[in-house]
């Protein structure tokens, strides 16, 4: 009896291996296959929705850029985000978690796929967050979701120096 089990035991297998083809028994893993990510210089913003209405020609212009100073800089991001708040209107629609987060739901990525900010842009790095003209990324301080202060680092890329720059009612101290 042990025998007829084994020999069926065995033509299931055999069944088996041939219908899914035989297993790979090697040590090697498996390279991920990358994400859908969308690359210009050194931007890249990842899976992004589509959205419905773009109004990213009217806000950041001229971030970082000669022309304006790096708290002028904050207030165009801010300006950025008080256009979020008052189009999508939804309680709790601006991400409080973090920097990319942030950028996500202003590139379209909201409940009503409102684009206020190209996610094709110079004034983002390489993983997504809004960066100040010296290349480090912005700190968003909330006493209230509808009230965001803003931080830069300061020229000195060191973050909470004297050299911080901030703009916002609730300012991060």
């Amino acid at each position: 009896m042990k025998k007829w089990n084994f020999a069926l035991a065995l033509v299931i297998a055999t069944g088996i291996l041939w219908r899914f083809g035989q297993p790979d028994f090697s040590l090697k893993k498996a390279k991920p296959e990358p994400a859908s990510v969308v690359e210009v210089n050194t931007v890249t913003i990842s899976d992004l929705p589509d959205f419905k209405e773009d109004l990213s020609a009217e806000h950041l212009i001229d971030y970082g850029s000669e022309e304006t100073t790096a708290l002028k800089d904050l207030e165009l991001v801010r300006d950025a985000l008080e256009v979020f708040l008052y189009s999508v209107k939804i309680p709790g629609a601006l991400p409080t978690s973090g920097n990319r987060e942030i950028v996500r739901a202003l590139c379209g990525d909201n409940a009503y796929r409102i684009r206020i900010v190209n996610p094709i842009s110079v004034y983002f790095n390489e993983t997504g967050e809004i960066v100040d003209r010296w290349g480090s990324p912005l700190y968003f301080h909330f006493e209230d979701a509808s009230d965001p202060g803003l931080r830069s680092a300061g020229p000195d890329q060191k973050m909470w120096t004297s050299d911080d720059i901030s703009y916002g009612e609730n300012q991060a101290e």
